[in-house]
């Protein structure tokens, strides 16, 4: 059952080959509140990227065709789609340096399945959270950029300094 802080328009994107690993997590993922779209290759997954509103996505390691590594570093090297979180999900690579070279790829998280269905949907809205937050932040950013700019144009048209 979704809970007060998760709202149901957050949109999961799973990339897996395996037909039953796609349906428990998105069961487990819509169960708590999120729409679901899956995909079973690298490139069916960035097509979907393309064409829809994806928040977050969980990328099976070890995909058939396009290297999960590749596909990774695609969405992260696209201006539209390097903020969507990825979280890589696997069953055979869980070692360190499976991890390291996952997360060095651009994943933001890493687990091994198989996975509790709480620790998967905490680090979904975990990695969620960090998303908005950072959507703030750059908003923030911006706002602050606009207004020193705003303030020296006012400074510079009358060379005085400004009153409070």
């Amino acid at each position: 059952m979704p809970d007060k802080t998760t709202k149901l328009l957050s949109t999961v994107l799973h990339i897996d080959d395996d037909e039953l690993s796609r349906y428990v997590v998105a069961r487990i993922l819509r169960k708590a509140g999120f729409a679901m779209m899956t995909a079973k290759t690298g490139e069916e997954g960035l097509q979907l990227l393309a064409d829809h509103s994806i928040d977050l996505i969980v990328l099976d390691v070890e995909l058939p065709g396009m290297s999960v590594f590749d596909v990774c570093r695609e969405i992260k090297a696209n201006p539209k789609t390097a903020a969507i979180p990825v979280l890589h999900l696997s069953a055979h690579f869980t070692q360190g340096q499976d991890k390291a070279q996952g997360l060095d790829s651009g994943a933001d998280a890493y687990l091994a399945q198989t996975v509790e269905p709480i620790e998967l949907i905490a680090t979904v809205k975990t990695l969620l959270r960090i998303r908005k937050a950072e959507e703030s932040l750059r908003f923030l950013a911006e706002a602050s950029k606009m207004l020193v700019h705003s303030l020296n144009y006012r400074k510079g048209r009358t060379g005085e300094p400004l009153k409070p």
